[in-house]
């Protein structure tokens, strides 16, 4: 290739000046210094001014490269750190969470099973959920079988997750729910009441353990809700509420 481009004097100067074009500005800046101090020497007015200027616009190029390199390395620093807090979300969960509602049976109050829904940009992993039956007493069932742990294994964006474990279902539903995965834990209270067979309403809220409850993930409650419930205090069974 070097002795066809002897032939080729345009073709030997183009690559020349990529090959070097990184250290032009440094090369123009030192024409301009030592043809400034030989015609300073030579006592050429015109001249020094010329080389002076020279230097002067080589050292301008130097700095305005130098600027607009550490800018480029700095968007790809920060495109290489959100890279890395999305790959690290992938694995943790990021800011994702789930939470619970009742799938009723055709007939609706005969019982229900729990489907289970995704929140958020990224899986989670390594979930697990404890139900607690806040009106263990009414049914029956002690604290300890009142309160029921499942492992929901990896919930992915956009999809609900239904499994086959419910309860028998009843005029009013009060549980509270507790979450656990790979980028934390967080609770639900939900409550439910049937108003008619076909009818019923729903209070519901998510909020991150660690958090002020004042700042849910979730807060939701039916217009026609016939209970007050608290934004700043936790949850109690509607049905101790009525009592």
């Amino acid at each position: 290739m070097i002795v066809l481009n002897i032939f080729k004097p345009k073709a030997v100067f183009i690559n020349a000046i990529k090959a070097y074009e990184p250290y032009l500005p440094a090369i123009i800046s030192f024409i301009g210094a030592i043809g400034s101090a030989i015609s300073t020497y030579f006592a050429t007015t015109t001249l020094s001014l010329i080389f002076g200027f020279l230097a002067g616009f080589g050292a301008l190029w130097a700095v305005h490269r130098q600027v607009i390199s550490s800018h480029e390395n700095r968007k790809l620093t920060d495109k290489i750190m959100q890279l890395q807090s999305k790959a690290l979300d992938y694995l943790t969960g990021g800011a994702s969470f789930c939470y619970a509602s009742p799938v009723f049976f055709l007939k609706a109050k005969e019982g229900f099973i729990w489907t289970f829904i995704h929140s958020g940009d990224v899986p989670l992993s390594e979930v697990s959920v404890r139900i607690c039956d806040l009106d263990f007493d009414k049914k029956g069932l002690t604290r300890e079988q009142a309160s029921k742990t499942y492992n929901l294994d990896t919930l992915f964006p956009g999809r609900c997750h239904s499994y086959n474990f419910g309860d028998l279902s009843h005029e009013m539903g009060n549980y509270n729910l507790f979450f656990v995965a790979k980028n934390g834990g967080w609770t639900q209270e939900i409550r439910w009441i049937w108003l008619s067979n076909t009818n019923f309403v729903v209070a519901n809220r998510v909020f991150q353990d660690g958090r002020p409850i004042t700042e849910p993930l979730l807060y939701k409650i039916s217009e026609n809700f016939p209970q007050i419930l608290s934004p700043t205090d936790a949850w109690p069974s509607l049905a101790k509420a009525n009592t």
